[in-house]
């Protein structure tokens, strides 16, 4: 759509009303936007420099000292230098629960936490993450996190709890490590590469500018206050002036052999952005596919594993669910019903293994091109044409995969134990099963947020792994949040977690994830076209019992698959043994011969 030249701000307007985008705060005047950018500028790099100088003479010791410190003494470090700190991970999720959207847009009372997510005392006084930060924050200069400073503000700028002011046809430069070039105000008129580098998200708006220069302000000299409190012995103005550069220590490492999801998550928002190790994230889904090779050969080879997998999956099944007339399901515990299950954890056990093989051959193809093209990568380009193809494949693939288990996730929660009796479902139709929420039962917050995966227009407001990181924050917090979760549950949205945080990975690999929809549009038909034909496994993993020849399947604790072997022997217990181990060689044969 053209914009009339000289009435953008007009059609802004228009844009924002139709899509329903709150306004920004205000339109503010040329002179005051390029002298707040000089200030504030001028503040990050005095900052900077301070934090630099420091950790080049005194790193080492900062590290010791604060790794001494309990947690309580280093919360009382942190909140003397920023009295109010967030207190809480994600403390934007409980102010956008806690305040309501007239209040925000009228001013919220939980600015820090929209604007510094990252920095609360929960975080920062756990593992390594200030150490981390610190470190990233000091050796590098501040023009490397300025894409990643605003994107941890998503929330509140969706939210409209800190939109920022809107300024047309200006660029915000963010380069250099002066506050001439840092913080520069450039017109679209004066630099014809400026608008495009402005789209593809190699520069930056404005507003975006401002933003992102407050950000590092207030970091900056917070981290500056930790660590002359932690040097509090050395008199200020010799911190410096008498000590001698030192060479950088170590990387700071994981005290385990291997690497985990959770520790790569959270480390994500203190390390360098542009830092993306696809060889640990190869390493996690390798343990991933391994561990789906072990669950197969667990299903064909244990009788009474087998058993138990099909009794944990009807329990989560919605037929277990009471209609609202509290009557049991007609289908129920039925031979077809068996067959349905067994159908199912044959089918995923061989998807899973597909799908994590699939991931994993393309995290070792992209750590293969980014050390072909470690060279020619520079943050003022646009990464070479073969890595970022390969980086929206992975991306794309992720966005597809991740759709069953966020289906499988939406039927185990409501017809799982523990959450069962919130729900019910409507009478059969014709054997079909419908969903209905119990009004008498008052939706908790755990339940607010799982519904929220599942309410699509909700998701592209929170986005997916801003969700999964709050739910498996409070499952690792609270007990009682944790034991919601049954074995089924817990082993789907493990699985949803590790495809979203692969997925926020390559979202936060900046600034080059800025161009990534601006950057899809050349490959798309490709991609899309290529998926399918890479995964066309998993079409042919669809297991038809009836096609094998065995039906009437019965449950698990009566029927072709119990296996009393936890129970004494005797002659009748045996035999059900031997029989479950011929009916489970059997079903695999004919599953083998048809498939």
């Amino acid at each position: 759509m053209a914009v009339p030249a000289g009435n953008i701000q007009g059609f802004m307007e228009n844009f924002w009303d139709t899509h329903g985008i709150p306004h920004p705060s205000s339109t503010p005047d040329l002179d005051v936007v390029r002298q707040e950018g000089r200030e504030r500028s001028t503040e990050v790099l005095s900052h900077w420099n301070r934090l630099k100088n420091l950790l080049e003479r005194h790193e080492e010791v900062i590290r010791k000292r604060w790794m001494k410190k309990s947690k309580v003494q280093k919360s009382k470090i942190i909140l003397q230098a920023w009295p109010g700190l967030s207190a809480t991970h994600r403390p934007e999720f409980k102010a956008l629960i806690e305040e309501g959207s007239q209040a925000r847009s009228e001013g919220t009372r939980f600015r820090d936490a929209y604007i510094w997510p990252y920095l609360n005392v929960e975080d920062l006084v756990r593992g390594k993450a200030f150490l981390l930060l610190i470190n990233s924050r000091g050796r590098h200069p501040p023009h490397v996190f300025a894409h990643s400073d605003y994107k941890a503000t998503y929330i509140g700028n969706v939210s409209g709890a800190v939109m920022p002011a809107f300024l047309d046809f200006h660029t915000m430069l963010l380069e250099g490590e002066t506050a001439e070039t840092y913080g520069r105000l450039v017109s679209w008129e004066e630099d014809e590469d400026v608008p495009m580098n402005t789209i593809t998200g190699l520069a930056h708006r404005p507003r975006m500018g401002l933003k992102i220069l407050e950000i590092q302000q207030r970091l900056l000299h917070f981290l500056v206050k930790c660590c002359e409190a932690l040097l509090h012995d050395i008199y200020a103005d010799l911190l410096i002036s008498e000590a001698s550069i030192k060479p950088e220590p170590p990387p700071l490492k994981d005290n385990s052999e291997w690497s985990t999801i959770a520790s790569v998550a959270a480390e994500a928002p203190y390390r360098l952005p542009s830092q993306l190790d696809f060889n640990r994230l190869k390493d996690i889904v390798e343990a991933r596919r391994m561990n789906a090779e072990d669950y197969i050969r667990d299903l064909r080879e244990d009788p009474g594993y087998f058993g138990d997998v099909l009794g944990d999956v009807s329990e989560h099944r919605l037929v277990r669910l009471l209609d609202t007339f509290e009557i049991q399901s007609t289908l129920f515990d039925k031979p077809h019903f068996w067959e349905d299950i067994i159908e199912n954890v044959v089918g995923d056990a061989y998807k899973a293994l597909i799908v994590w093989d699939d991931i994993g051959q393309q995290l070792t193809r992209l750590a293969s091109l980014q050390t072909k093209y470690a060279s020619e990568m520079t943050p003022k380009k646009q990464l070479p044409p073969e890595y970022m193809q390969a980086l929206l494949t992975l991306r794309y693939s992720l966005t597809q995969m991740q759709r069953k288990p966020l289906d499988d996730l939406k039927i185990a929660v409501y017809a799982s134990p523990p959450f069962r009796s919130q729900f019910m479902r409507e009478p059969e139709v014709s054997g079909s099963i419908k969903l209905r929420v119990q009004n008498k039962v008052e939706e908790d917050p755990m339940m607010w947020l799982l519904n929220t995966l599942w309410d699509d227009q909700q998701l592209m407001f929170l986005t997916l792994p801003n969700l999964v990181d709050e739910i498996e924050n409070r499952i690792e917090r609270d007990p009682s949040e944790k034991a919601k979760f049954s074995a089924l549950v817990t082993r789907i949205f493990s699985d949803l977690g590790l495809m979203t945080r692969i997925y926020h990975e390559l979202e936060i690999y900046l600034p080059w994830a800025a161009g990534y929809k601006s950057e899809f549009r050349k490959y798309k038909d490709e991609i899309e076209k290529d998926f399918p034909k890479r995964l066309s496994l998993l079409d042919s993993m669809d297991c038809n019992i009836e096609a094998t020849g065995l039906v009437k399947f019965k449950s698990p604790d009566k029927g072709h698959f119990y296996y009393p072997s936890n129970q004494r022997r005797n002659k009748q217990n045996t035999e059900s043994m031997r029989k479950a181990e011929h009916n489970l060689d059997v079903l695999w044969r004919k599953i083998d011969e048809v498939h």
